[in-house]
């Protein structure tokens, strides 16, 4: 007689065996019947037994994994964002560079020179506070309040520059090379009280307006002659004969001393370099006139301020003008 058994049948059957052996392992039976029943029993509730710890390590070690992959993906997109945002500022800073030089080499046309590019150092980044970091102090004489118009500067050459270079700045000339090394130099600001320069001050007339000039013909008689802006152009036109100065600081601006008054200079007045050592071509933009002052000694003459047009504060990456000589005798 053939008896078949189900698939619930069977798992029943087992489960009932597998309790009756349980119990079995439980009485005190003597010690040879407990050990040959410990015996026989092992192979099958020792691996039963370990089921849940095998599938509790399983588990944990799968969710390392996952974990450690998840976060070292994180890292390394973290990693390609901040290497793609650093390839991204350099693009702008180069396309930035490529601006200016283009729009000094329009400035530069004709005069045969070369560009060096420097960066200024030792700066604060906030630049309302306009500090310098600078090797003096108390032993110095330096206190608070004291003006600070120099700047360190870093520079794309291994030897150091001649004195008296022009530095541009972004748009207008900012100063001059001093106590360069190899590497670095010392940038003279245009406000600086030892900065002097020979320059040329153009008078100026609005669109739409008229200006009297005064001006000494051969004979040494003084002619007066009226100038009307031509309309051709938006701004300011120039007038007349560029008057030559001296250019100097006081700290914070670009003093003209000893201009006779006669000249009619005035507020909105523009001063350009004069390109009379060679180094600059004539007409580059230094500064604006901001006011005037009479001579307390000489009512004939007076004294020109300039401001210059260029945001010292925010001066970070400049130009240093090498002429074809300079250059062939730095580079030699």
């Amino acid at each position: 007689m053939s008896v078949k058994l189900s698939g619930r049948s069977l798992k029943r059957w087992v489960l009932v065996g597998l309790c009756l052996l349980g119990v079995v392992l439980m009485l005190p039976p003597a010690g040879r019947v407990r050990g040959f029943c410990r015996h026989a029993a092992r192979p099958i509730l020792v691996p039963m037994s370990m089921f849940g710890t095998y599938v509790t390590v399983h588990l944990r070690s799968r969710m390392d994994e996952m974990t450690v992959s998840s976060s070292s993906a994180d890292e390394q997109s973290q990693a390609l964002r901040g290497q793609i945002l650093l390839m991204q500022q350099m693009i702008e800073d180069q396309r930035r560079e490529i601006r200016m030089l283009s729009k000094w080499s329009g400035k530069l046309e004709g005069f045969r020179c070369r560009l060096l590019p420097a960066r200024v150092i030792a700066a604060e980044p906030l630049s309302l506070r306009n500090r310098r970091l600078i090797s003096a102090g108390n032993r110095s004489g330096v206190g608070p309040g004291d003006l600070v118009t120099t700047r360190r500067i870093i520079h794309e050459s291994d030897s150091p520059l001649p004195d008296k270079l022009t530095v541009l700045g972004q748009n207008y000339v900012v100063g001059c090379v001093s106590n360069s090394s190899s590497g670095s130099a010392t940038l003279r600001l245009v406000t600086d009280p030892y900065f002097k320069v020979s320059a040329k001050l153009w008078r100026m007339v609005e669109p739409g307006g008229r200006r009297t000039i005064f001006l000494a013909s051969k004979a040494g008689e003084v002619e007066k002659r009226i100038y009307e802006h031509s309309g051709k152009t938006p701004g300011p036109e120039r007038v007349g004969n560029p008057i030559p100065v001296e250019a100097t600081g006081n700290g914070r601006e670009v003093v003209l001393e000893h201009i006779p008054s006669n000249h009619g200079v005035r507020a909105g007045d523009v001063l350009t370099s004069d390109g009379s050592t060679g180094l600059l071509p004539f007409g580059l933009w230094i500064g604006r006139v901001s006011r005037i002052e009479r001579d307390r000694n000489d009512a004939h003459f007076v004294t020109v301020f300039v401001e210059p047009l260029s945001d010292l504060r925010r001066l970070r990456n400049v130009y240093i003008v090498l002429p074809d000589g300079q250059a062939e005798t730095h580079q030699q």
